[in-house]
């Protein structure tokens, strides 16, 4: 799918034209991956980064890159602490 977005010209740029379009897909795939409506590994792929480095810059924005329900971390937690010696 292709999408033209028209900027005015004074409109003020973090980067340089050519990789505006990179910009755009990469805060998009956060903001989708931040509201629950796709997941990482998608994201990741609509961002066209791999998960390591999608993550990386979802930190950078400070975005959660993992969405850990509360009872499952308290699980792993437990199950952790009764496997450490």
């Amino acid at each position: 799918m292709t999408i033209t977005v028209t900027l005015p010209d004074t409109y003020p740029l973090s980067t340089s034209q050519s990789n505006i379009a990179d910009e755009i897909r990469l805060h998009h795939a956060q903001m989708l991956y931040a509201q629950g409506r796709i997941s990482l590994g998608k994201a990741a792929e609509l961002a066209n980064f791999d998960i390591q480095e999608f993550m990386r810059l979802c930190a950078q924005a400070n975005l959660p890159s993992l969405d850990y329900n509360p009872n499952d971390l308290a699980a792993e937690q437990r199950f952790i602490a009764a496997s450490t010696i």
